[in-house]
């Protein structure tokens, strides 16, 4: 073989194993602004400390009405904690709710605001709202009939 042949082989055996090493790098299963969530920066303990007008507006509830609530609901949607991460708080689980169903935030907004990754947001919803839909089934009488 002549050294023009063993050159170009060379080169295309390095650029070989360079692009396998650029396949090969470990992605990170959770993006880095996400994992501030474990770093206490509950947008909601925030407004909760400050003042009940805040609270009120970004809930859209009472603090005492979101705490009613959260006990009738807690239960039902209360995770457990494993050895990789925390379960996100039931608080939190309420909160991206209502955040969600009163000013129609959208799950990008709710995952920058609460530091949760949209694929959680779009299970802690439905489960809430189901959540809610049991527990307050004695408290709200909702129409047998269909509305066209």
């Amino acid at each position: 073989m002549s050294l023009e042949t063993l050159q170009c082989a060379a080169v295309a055996a390095a650029t070989i194993i360079i692009e396998h090493k650029k396949k090969c790098y470990r992605k990170r299963w959770k993006a880095n602004f996400l994992e501030r969530r474990n770093q206490n920066l509950n947008p909601l303990g925030e407004v909760r400390m400050d003042s009940c007008a805040l609270f009120r507006n970004f809930t859209r509830m009472t603090a005492s009405n979101f705490e009613l609530l959260l006990q009738l609901i807690g239960p039902s949607i209360k995770k457990q904690d494993i050895k990789m991460r925390g379960a996100i708080p039931i608080s939190t689980h309420l909160a991206v709710t209502l955040r969600f169903l009163a000013p129609g935030d959208s799950y990008l907004i709710l995952m920058y605001i609460f530091h949760i990754s949209v694929t959680a947001i779009s299970t802690i919803i439905p489960e809430v709202c189901q959540a809610v839909i049991k527990s307050l089934k004695g408290y709200v009488k909702v129409s047998k009939k269909n509305v066209s």
